[in-house]
């Protein structure tokens, strides 16, 4: 099978170009939403007084007039001491306001979020000073507390003060934070001067408790938002250009906490209607009554306007009486159970209105996508981070690959996440792990929230559509049309019109159609739709599972695809596939790829079964003890393994191919050990074996070398390293110097014949240079064009693990060398990619902690933060040493934060590639410092 080579991706288009700038935005929007939460403060002040105004950005920041005066407020947001250069035009503003407005009672205060500076302090004791003139900071004894709130030193200490004021107002019907970020939105629209009812700017005393009033009933039928609200994937923006939308999830998806918490956020008009139970004339003489009293309630004419009209008649009134360029949005849920055409009816007579409706998927909503012309949209679910995150919150503990399954388990909406969480604790002691396994092969003893909730959808199904569903609840990957009719093919009844079938599925949202045409079932239904299978014989699920296996067969040999490999790879056991299972165990490319360690019961259970042939026990266990020699140091043991690997070629020595596999791993094992002697011995041994060719010569020759590697003896592993590469360089008729500056694909043009006949060994080149690269790293010399050339084999080999880990290890030389915006593309470009195509999972904390890291040194703290700060739900998961090593992690990015930690500054800004093309340009002399900036000679460094 001829594998396609990684498609990179393009670097990031939002990555920010100026940070300076975007650093001097951020300051701007700090101190306008300080001043705007001030503003609020006063408002909350001023409701306990019998009567006065609250005037915003007139004259001043804030104006507060009472019957005692009026206040002059203006508002300094700072990180520094405030000195008398800052409040100079402020001071001069106060002269002019003092005479012009003579005789009257006035006070100006300047209200500042640090305090002051030494010479500023002086300067108010002096006698000079303006005696109406007063600061306050967050220290200061605040003489106007009736009339302004406290000085707060932050946003945070901002917004708790008041959340905590909004909370002791009469009106528990609406969320204290809900009420702030209206106030807030709201003060900052009047600031404009655009709002018609507050032309003047001032908020009358009297007209609050109408102004609470109003925002309560703005939101106060929208249900609760749950206080753990988490964004999904792309969520989509409540307000858009759009004056209608469509949002559609099954039940669960979290459509109706999206708009809650959308419109908690929001500072335009918004109401909530629910539709259900409402037909005909009673949906839109509910709606009508709704909305007039929502939009015109503050209208004298207002309340009479709806006995006059019919439904339709009310809205058209209403609709009259807004402004197209200040429409509400009106979010209308459970649409689905509602006549499509009664919906545009309503739609029809409300243009000034902004609809969003919410509907679960099936015919109506179908239906009314195309009546009024509009295109679905969908909420994506959690990512596996916020799953992780939810079980975490739960005492639930798991790792990236659980995560990942449990995601796709639950298709990631929020119902169904929390509901698994939820039994994980209190049926599971917190272990996801087992629980998933569990759930996967259907021995749970407790219902999931998604198979009571979606039962009612496949019970609904016709046999025919019934028939399809089961068959591709066996199917993860995506599948193309001409798939899944051959899949269809196996079915005990094969469904005579499939197209319409598929047509009907699609309209009820079970099936999910790709832009490339590709088709599969809803990640949420594949468990409850596994229980249709129920009614199939043992031959019936078995000719099913060949018939699937064969398909993904077929379609890999004629494009490689990672998802369908690792479908198919997993089709192989239940098959009785076993001795092809184990063949593909003894590739490279069953390690290269997603993660198949969940195959290692299909493994053990044939090195277990001493009625299967020799050969395939054999091989068994040798994939065993590779895992085993790949897991991280602390967790490791291949010794079972390797004992049975000697018992068995003891009694049966089988085939060089065996005899020297197994040496090999006796040395790789001795070499971590440190037991040179060992290694020595062994590679004696193996070496003087019988029919030892020049492919076993080439692969134990690298095994001992990585071997000696282990051991500490770098010089004599890169020796035979370099020596090996010269080989197969050889072998290919390449030079070193012939692929500086070429990508894969140009390298793929200079080999010999065809790719696919040359991947293992241009694989095992890959892995000569990667071994010379770490020599040299250990070495104190620079790796870096050696491992760029490791990494382009392997790319054009397939192997991308291996390709990831290179490119992981060049990105960490970057930043030896001080090149992070280097290390940071080295990521972007290479790894993060692989990691997402590959599903491997086992390495994403690895590749997040180094991107947070990396994020940190480019001066993107806070992104460098969050990424932390989302890999923190798998922490309880990892092993105490891997806990302590994240802990590190984080103080690494606070050192860097606070400059503690800093990169050294390249002498010459040139990549690796450029630096050694440069040195042959200039004839750099062997002995003169390299180019390239590493410190060292030419001689020692790029010019190897």
């Amino acid at each position: 099978m001829e594998k396609n080579p990684q498609q990179v991706l393009n670097k990031n288009p939002h990555e920010i170009i100026d940070q300076t700038q975007l650093k001097r935005i951020e300051s701007v929007h700090r101190g306008f939403l300080y001043q705007h939460l001030f503003a609020v403060g006063c408002l909350f002040r001023l409701s306990g007084q019998e009567t006065g105004t609250v005037a915003v950005e007139r004259d001043e920041d804030v104006e507060i007039t009472t019957n005692d005066g009026t206040i002059y407020v203006q508002v300094k947001y700072r990180s520094s001491l405030l000195c008398r250069s800052d409040i100079r035009t402020t001071l001069e503003r106060f002269d002019r306001i003092r005479s012009e407005h003579e005789g009257k009672r006035l006070q100006s205060l300047i209200v500042s979020s640090s305090e002051l500076g030494p010479q500023l302090t002086i300067n108010m004791k002096d006698q000079t000073w303006p005696i109406d003139v007063a600061i306050l900071t967050p220290t200061t004894r605040n003489a106007f507390s009736d009339r302004v709130p406290p000085v707060w030193s932050s946003l945070e200490e901002a917004l708790v003060w008041c959340h905590d004021a909004a909370g002791n107002l009469p009106f528990a019907t609406l969320h204290p934070e809900t009420l702030v970020w209206k106030l807030a939105a709201l003060v900052q629209f009047v600031a404009t001067g655009d709002d018609a009812s507050r032309r003047d700017h001032i908020f009358v005393r009297e007209d609050l408790p109408a102004l609470f009033e109003q925002l309560v009933e703005q939101l106060q039928e929208f249900p609760s938002t749950p206080l753990d609200y988490r964004p999904q994937v792309d969520e989509p923006v409540f307000y858009s250009d759009a004056l209608t939308r469509l949002i559609v999830g099954f039940s669960g998806a979290g459509k109706t906490a999206w708009a809650s918490w959308q419109a908690q956020h929001s500072s335009g008009t918004c109401a909530y209607f629910d539709v259900v139970d409402l037909h005909g004339g009673a949906l839109v003489n509910a709606l009508a009554r709704e909305l007039v009293a929502r939009f015109l309630r503050c209208q004298p004419e207002g309340s009479a306007l709806l006995p006059a009209f019919s439904g339709i008649e009310a809205l058209q009134c209403l609709n009259g009486r807004l402004r197209p360029d200040r429409a509400p949005v009106v979010v209308m849920d459970n649409v689905h159970r509602v006549d499509p055409e009664e919906i545009k009816r309503v739609l029809g007579a409300c243009s000034n209105i902004r609809f969003i409706l919410l509907a679960q998927p099936g015919s109506n909503a179908t239906r009314l996508a195309a009546i009024l012309e509009i295109e679905a949209e969908c909420l994506k679910g959690w990512d596996a981070d916020t799953v992780a995150a939810v079980f975490a919150a739960e005492g639930a503990v798991l790792g990236p690959g659980i995560a990942e399954n449990w995601r796709l388990t639950t298709g990631g909406l929020p119902l169904y996440v929390k509901n698994s969480a939820r039994l994980c604790k209190q049926r599971y002691e917190g272990n996801a792990e087992v629980f998933w396994k569990e759930v996967a092969h259907g021995n749970h003893l407790d219902e999931l929230a998604q198979e009571s909730i979606l039962r009612m959808t496949l019970e609904d199904l016709s046999d025919d559509e019934a028939s399809l569903v089961a068959a591709m609840s066996l199917a993860s990957p995506r599948m193309t049309p001409s798939e899944i009719e051959a899949l269809a093919d196996a079915l005990p009844s094969l469904p005579q019109r499939l197209a319409s079938i598929h047509r009907s599925l699609q309209s009820k949202g079970l099936i999910q159609i790709y832009a490339n045409g590709d088709r599969k079932l809803h990640d949420a239904l594949r468990l409850p739709a596994l229980g249709l299978l129920d009614g199939y014989s043992n031959d019936q699920l078995h000719d099913l599972r060949v018939k699937l296996r064969d398909v993904l067969f077929a379609s890999l040999l004629e494009k490689w695809d990672v998802a369908r490999f690792g479908a198919w790879l997993r089709l192989l056991a239940p098959t009785g596939q076993i001795e092809t299972l184990v063949d593909l165990a003894t590739m490279d490319m069953f390690h290269q790829i997603g993660d198949p360690s969940d195959l290692k019961a299909a493994l053990i259970a044939t090195a277990d079964d001493e009625t299967i042939d020799d050969t395939l026990r054999y091989w068994s266990l040798d994939a065993l003890a590779f895992w085993e020699l790949q897991r991280d140091k602390h967790e490791r043991n291949p010794a079972p393994y390797l004992e049975r690997l000697s018992q068995l070629l003891a009694r049966n020595p089988l085939g060089i191919r065996e005899q020297t596999g197994f040496r090999m791993k006796q040395m790789l094992y001795a070499g971590m050990q440190g037991d040179r002697k060992t290694v020595d011995s062994v590679f004696g041994v193996a070496s003087n074996l019988p029919e030892v060719d020049a492919l076993r010569s080439r692969l134990l020759r690298y095994n001992y070398a990585v071997a000696l590697f282990h051991c500490g003896h770098l010089q004599d592993s890169l020796h035979l390293a370099e020596a090996l590469s010269a080989e197969y360089f050889a072998h290919f008729d390449l030079h070193p110097e012939a692929l500086i500056g070429i990508n894969g694909q140009r390298l793929i043009r200079l080999l010999p014949g065809a790719l696919a006949d040359h991947q293992d060994d241009l694989k095992r080149l890959g892995d000569c240079l990667d071994l010379a690269a770490r020599c040299l790293r250990q070495l104190r010399r620079n790796p870096i064009v050696i491992a760029i050339q490791a990494a382009k084999f392997y790319q054009i080999s397939g192997s991308y693990r291996s390709e990831m880990k290179v490119a992981q290890d060049v990105a960490d030389d970057m930043l030896v060398m001080g090149d992070a915006i280097g290390a940071r593309q080295m990521l972007e470009t290479h790894v993060l990619p692989l990691l997402l195509h590959c599903d491997f999972n086992s390495s994403s904390l690895d590749v997040r902690g180094q991107y947070a890291v990396i994020l940190a040194h480019c001066g993107e703290h806070e992104r460098a933060r969050s990424e932390i700060e989302n890999l923190a739900p798998y922490m309880p998961h990892l092993p105490i040493h891997q806990q302590t090593a994240f802990g590190e992690l984080c103080n690494r990015i606070e050192d860097i934060a606070a400059g503690r930690i800093r990169l050294p500054s390249p002498p010459v800004q040139l990549t690796p590639n450029q630096s050694l093309q440069q040195g042959h340009k200039q004839r750099v002399r062997r002995n003169a410092p390299c180019p390239c900036g590493s410190g060292r000679k030419y001689k020692k460094c790029c010019g190897q």
